[in-house]
């Protein structure tokens, strides 16, 4: 597995020389074994930490500073739609490359991940060499790129269907839907 290329725009590994990746999922089992897949497989460049739910999650963003989240969709709390559009959301975390490992499939799932702002939506059962590759992918990602992505993605939601809210099951019935208006833009 090759890791990522220094950029200026991309990460750089700590001084320890290792990217800082944090896995949020509400299954300990299933976090364990992803912890554990992704620190073999990975070029011992990597040190993995965990958390147990979106909000656990969010805390250990800000006490971390990780190089990349990868966060599962459906956990209490806050779910990673949630925590998606929070990291998004704050400048100091905004460029943070964000994976999303869900178990929700349909197309509309993969639309409200990608429009939160995750640079990649993954279904599970995945297995932990991808789960890798698009860690390595998202890390390579300058802040260009993915603030262009985020845009088009934007643009293509504001363009399309406004009936297919993909955000419309994770809210309450009184709660309007997002805007995209400043989200991912840094402050």
């Amino acid at each position: 597995m090759s890791s990522p290329s220094s950029s200026s725009s991309s990460p750089s590994p700590s001084p320890t020389g290792k990217y800082t990746i944090l896995l949020v999922d509400d299954n300990p089992d299933l976090l364990e074994s992803i912890r554990f897949a992704i620190s073999t497989l990975g070029d011992g460049d990597l040190r993995v930490e965990t958390a147990t739910d979106g909000a656990h999650g969010l805390e250990r963003v800000y006490e971390l500073h990780p190089d990349c989240v990868v966060v599962d969709v459906k956990m209490p709390n806050m779910n990673g739609y949630q925590m998606v559009l929070a990291l998004r959301g704050d400048p100091e975390t905004a460029s943070i490359p964000l994976v999303l490992l869900s178990a929700l499939v349909q197309d509309h799932d993969q639309a409200a991940g990608m429009l939160a702002g995750a640079d990649q939506y993954l279904t599970k059962p995945t297995p932990p060499r991808k789960i890798l590759e698009a860690i390595y992918r998202c890390i390579r990602l300058t802040e260009q790129e993915r603030q262009q992505r985020l845009e088009n993605l934007a643009t293509q939601r504001l363009e399309g269907d406004d009936e297919k809210d993909p955000f419309s099951s994770f809210r309450r019935k009184d709660e309007p839907p997002p805007t995209t208006d400043g989200i991912w833009q840094r402050r």
